[in-house]
């Protein structure tokens, strides 16, 4: 499913004039050939050949592939025609009001400021980005972000008002994620408006706010590219921040490590306070690090992104995040095998070989889950929080902190945490039902779509793209399963960013194949 990492001549692998970077090649591909020369190599690739075309038959092919009509019928929705409506005709005032008082609003230097800014709107995306994620932890508050988001709002109102190319085009946002944004407007009616569902639904409105804005700016395979390189270059500076805090050292946490197993370790977190979301988004970076990887054609280019690529790895390493372990496995594997299933058998021989140079702190972290304090509160949490869904599993509690706490004691004689370290149960805990399936529909939906994009194998650009955001998305559910990402917002939001992002790569290939369900109308 489309072309392997390196640039091949008849001769293999292409050299470059540097000595150093030679001598890597030639040896990366003496491993490749003697890992494809193997027998454990040729029995997987056996296997998985005769998996794959079984596969090809199967009813789960035939499933992915299938039309739906729900963007359709979304699409000539009363309700969301209206909600369109109002936008086109908020839009046309603006445009009205500025040919009016083009003179009065140029003599303003704040216009004039947010005109210069709109010229290049992914730039001030990407700057939004940059610093939401670089903000020191100590020096963040979360009214930072909507300062942030409302600055952006204007910019891009700006942006569509002088150019006409641009537009409020709510047929973008795909009607999962309205369906979910709808189930959080129901939670806080079901918390009766508490200062904590309120607080969660402003959240929520700037997360909705600049995904919009986002799937509705970038319109070309380009300008994902573009922005993609913001994250990753918002991902190296919290490294490099990092590496040098982990040199100038960090006291040993004891709630954040048990120190009865016998380990002393300094987790670092970078900006983000936290070392468990620290190393979530690091682990959501890291198939765009391997995007860009395919999209340099220069050598010293790839080999650059692969160095600051390992450098957000050794960072993860030194989170000592074992959830983050796994699923930054789950993210670079995902990635591999996507882009070229031959790569499975490589992946799974990849992992069997690395064992034994796993780092010795690194596997006695690993070894310690299930048997320290932390994991075994995580147990108990768990436990409590889904009798408290037992009893509310349909509309849940709603957004609201302090009533988790007060029915957590009723549940539990153990001290009431902030939230249930697991990110699908919190949305069924506060959210219920409704809110819990359509978060599972949203994203089945479009990772469904996705996958028939990659099996008509189309353009193979697009393809990595796409590739990219599912890899993202694995990765950071699977870390979900032992952290609630909803708990710190700087990550909600790069998840949520991940999810627009998939939406973009389907918004475009939807206007290059008109053949799929997915099809936007400019």
């Amino acid at each position: 499913m489309g072309k392997v990492f390196f640039n091949k001549t008849n001769r293999g692998i292409k050299m470059t004039d540097s000595i150093l970077i030679n001598l890597g090649l030639r040896f990366i591909n003496a491993l490749k050939y003697m890992l494809e020369s193997s027998v454990i190599y040729n029995l997987f690739r056996v296997f998985f050949n005769w998996l794959v075309k079984d596969i090809k038959k199967s009813r789960f092919i035939g499933f992915i592939c299938k039309d739906e009509k729900t963007s359709f019928y979304a699409k000539y929705s009363a309700i969301l025609g209206n909600i369109q409506d109002v936008l086109s005709r908020f839009s046309v005032y603006c445009r009205n009001f500025y040919d009016q008082k083009k003179e009065m609003l140029h003599a303003s230097k704040f216009f004039k400021m947010l005109t210069f800014i709109s010229k290049d709107i992914i730039f001030a995306l990407g700057v939004f980005v940059c610093l939401q994620m670089i903000i020191p932890e100590s020096k963040w508050h979360n009214i930072y972000n909507i300062l942030f988001i409302v600055f952006t709002v204007l910019v891009y109102l700006v942006k569509t008002t002088i150019d006409i190319r641009f537009n409020m085009n709510l047929n973008k946002i795909d009607v999962s994620i309205l369906v979910f944004m709808a189930t959080v407007l129901l939670a806080v009616f079901n918390s009766r408006f508490s200062i904590d569902s309120i607080k969660y639904l402003i959240f929520y409105v700037s997360i909705f706010l600049f995904g919009f804005i986002l799937v509705n700016s970038i319109r070309n395979k380009y300008a994902f590219i573009k922005f993609v390189k913001f994250i990753v270059g918002m991902s190296v500076s919290i490294c490099v921040f990092g590496v040098i805090q982990f040199i100038l050292g960090i006291p040993v946490d004891p709630l954040l490590i048990d120190l009865n197993m016998g380990l002393m370790l300094s987790r670092v977190y970078s900006t983000l306070g936290n070392p468990n979301v620290y190393a979530g988004v690091l682990v959501l970076v890291l198939p765009y690090y391997m995007l860009l990887f395919l999209e340099f054609n220069n050598t010293r280019e790839r080999i650059l992104i692969a160095l600051i690529g390992a450098l957000a790895l050794c960072n993860i390493a030194l989170t000592y995040s074992r959830a983050a372990y796994v699923s930054a496995i789950v993210a670079i594997g995902t990635f591999l095998i996507l882009k070229n299933r031959k790569m499975f058998p490589l992946v799974l021989i990849g992992m069997i070989i690395a064992i034994p140079y796993i780092p010795s702190n690194v596997l006695e972290r690993l070894l310690t889950l299930g048997k320290d304090t932390s994991s075994k509160y995580r147990f108990d949490i768990w436990s409590t929080s889904f009798k408290i869904v037992k009893d509310n599993w349909f509309l849940g509690i709603g957004i609201n902190i302090e009533k988790f706490k007060l029915l957590f004691t009723q549940y539990s004689k153990y001290s009431p945490p902030s939230h249930t370290h697991l990110f699908f149960l919190q949305i069924w805990l506060e959210l219920g039902l409704l809110g819990l399936m359509s978060m599972i529909w949203m994203l089945l939906r479009l990772i469904k779509w996705a996958l028939k994009i990659l099996i008509l194998e189309t353009d193979n650009k697009m393809n990595n793209i796409i590739i990219a955001n599912i890899s993202a998305i694995a990765g950071i559910i699977l870390f979900s399963f032992a952290e609630n990402i909803g708990f710190s917002l700087r990550m909600l939001y790069m998840f949520w960013i991940a999810v627009m992002l998939l939406v973009v790569s389907l918004n475009i290939s939807g206007k290059q194949y008109k053949k799929l369900d997915m099809q936007i109308i400019e």
